[in-house]
């Protein structure tokens, strides 16, 4: 289980666009709310993945990326397996998708791109 830095310029060299669209949108709410972009993925030995993680001063927030407009119960995969590694540091997840319909999972929110800055001010 590894973090590994991740920088916009990395996001754009080895990205779709709607991920880059959405790592864009994020790091510009991040500097809207004062905060740094201490931006990081995961993978573990099984290359179970998490597109980006925040860290927010004590917390990791878990950020799963997908063009769908149709949500999977496999996009919570990576998530579930970063918060068994991570339980001290993370309780909470989303995943960012195309569709409309929003909600909840247990601690994962399921929420179209176009909400996410909404919810990343509640850590402002």
């Amino acid at each position: 289980m590894t973090l590994y830095p991740y920088s916009l310029n990395e996001i754009k060299k080895t990205n779709s666009i709607q991920h880059i669209d959405t790592f864009e949108l994020i790091c510009k709410g991040l500097n809207n709310f004062g905060l740094d972009e201490n931006l990081y993925f995961y993978r573990d030995s099984n290359n179970n993945e998490v597109d980006l993680l925040i860290d927010l001063r004590d917390i990791l927030l878990p950020i799963e990326i997908k063009s769908s407009e149709t949500f999977n119960k496999s996009f919570l995969k990576g998530i579930k397996c970063f918060f068994s590694d991570y339980k001290d540091k993370s309780k909470n997840g989303i995943v960012v998708y195309n569709g409309e319909y929003e909600q909840s999972l247990g601690n994962v929110e399921i929420i179209n791109y176009l909400s996410l800055i909404n919810k990343l001010k509640i850590f402002h």
